[in-house]
């Protein structure tokens, strides 16, 4: 807890293998913490069962602002360029990353994001991305340039403004997509609200099985009370399934409210592929 001044310094040379346990990062946990002005150089590497290059677990609210991570994480379950898992969110938190970078390769097995693996099992709870760009490759189960997976959560907010994927995005056998690889919503308990805007997709994104979108993938089945709106963002990149069992949606497959919103990359699917999206509301 409390606020970590980087002062423009470099954390070098620090390297954990923690894949016999359980977390590996500059942290355990965060908790009620802000970080700032801080680089975790490329000389570093993480690896755990959850692995984040800041913290590989968050519970409560955590601010972060103007840190560049250029390590590589890799997460046997989950793994994120910042933040491995945040995870039973019982009240009000906010999670903030404005003016942050991800130039460091996250892999490893399930869930997996430039900024942020996995998001489950929490309520009322707020994940805000401002002026944020993700320019490292990005790969696993279900991956995302900001963030891997997000399941299970009751009255969840995110918010991605200013916002830019520059790299690849792969998904061996689940959801990818530039910012957000899947949300699922298993229950008619839970809720997400998304908003994303200003932003744009540059990365080519692929995936085995499922789907590949250009911003964000929706659960086909379980989508309860997810409402996504897209505001003055476009897709550069091209969105690609490379099996028989795969699709591609240019900007996502299942959407809400949409305004201003451009697709000019390519979107190849074998099962089916859209240059927007399959399923709107109001666009």
């Amino acid at each position: 807890g409390g606020v970590f001044h980087g002062n423009g310094h470099s954390i070098k040379g620090l390297s954990i293998n923690n894949q016999t346990s359980s977390g590996a990062g500059l942290f355990c946990i965060l908790d009620n913490a802000t970080v700032m002005d801080l680089v975790i150089d490329s000389s570093c590497s993480f690896q755990g069962k959850n692995a984040g290059a800041l913290g590989a677990f968050v519970r409560t609210s955590v601010c972060v602002i103007n840190v560049t991570n250029q390590a590589h994480v890799q997460g046997s379950s989950t793994s994120g360029g910042f933040i491995g898992l945040i995870e039973q969110q019982k009240e009000e938190n906010t999670i903030s990353f404005e003016r942050c970078t991800n130039n460091g390769t996250i892999d490893g097995g399930d869930y997996i994001g430039g900024f942020v693996g996995h998001i489950r099992h929490s309520n009322n709870t707020s994940v805000v991305f401002k002026s944020s760009t993700n320019n490292g490759t990005i790969s696993g189960k279900a991956a995302g340039g900001l963030i891997g997976f997000v399941e299970s959560n009751t009255n969840l907010s995110l918010h991605v403004e200013g916002c830019i994927n520059n790299d690849i995005v792969q998904g061996n056998e689940g959801f990818t997509a530039g910012f957000i690889g899947e949300i699922e919503c298993s229950s008619k308990s839970h809720s997400v609200t998304l908003l994303v805007s200003d932003s744009t997709n540059n990365g080519n994104l692929s995936t085995y099985e499922y789907s590949a979108c250009g911003m964000f993938c929706v659960d086909n089945t379980y989508n309860y009370n997810v409402n996504a709106t897209v505001y003055n963002s476009i897709n550069k990149g091209m969105i690609q399934g490379t099996s028989s069992a795969a699709a591609a949606y240019g900007i996502t497959n299942n959407i809400t409210t949409a305004r201003n919103v451009v697709s000019m990359g390519s979107v190849i699917g074998s099962s089916e592929s859209h240059s927007f999206w399959n399923v709107s509301n109001d666009v």
